[in-house]
C-alpha cells in the first residue's frame, strides 16, 4: 500500500462560481520523485479560496475538503505543472502534457489517496 494522487481539473478554468463538481480526472502512476516535485507547488487549502469540492461516489455525490487519510484538500493552478520537464513514466508523462496545455490559472485539485 502506498501513496497515490489523482488530479481534478476546473473544465470551467474558474468562470464558475465556488462550487467544483469533481468529474473531470486524471490519476498518477506511483512516482514517489515526481509527487516530491508536486508537493512543492505553492498550494492552497480550497476551504481558503471557499472552494466547495463534490465528487461521485458509489453512494451518490458529496462534499469534501479532505482526503482519505483526513489531510486537507489543496489545489494548484495548472501552470506549476510546466516546471516539471520530464518523468521516467509515459503515463505521467501524458497526464502532464495534457496538465500544461490548459490555460494557466486553471484551478488542479490535488487529491492524495
Amino acid at each position: 500500500m502506498g501513496l497515490d494522487l489523482r488530479v481534478y481539473i476546473d473544465k470551467y478554468c474558474g468562470t464558475m462560481n465556488e462550487y467544483f463538481l469533481g468529474t473531470e480526472s486524471l490519476s498518477f502512476y506511483r512516482d514517489y520523485d515526481l509527487f516530491d516535485k508536486i508537493r512543492e507547488f505553492n498550494s492552497k487549502l480550497i476551504t481558503e479560496e471557499k472552494i466547495k469540492f463534490s465528487e461521485y461516489s458509489d453512494t451518490g455525490l458529496f462534499e469534501r475538503s479532505d482526503d482519505p487519510y483526513g489531510g486537507p484538500l489543496t489545489f494548484v493552478k495548472a501552470g506549476q505543472f510546466s516546471k516539471i520537464s520530464y518523468t521516467k513514466n509515459s503515463w505521467n508523462n501524458a497526464v502532464l502534457q495534457f496538465l500544461k496545455l490548459l490555460p494557466s490559472e486553471t484551478i488542479v485539485i490535488l487529491y492524495w489517496y
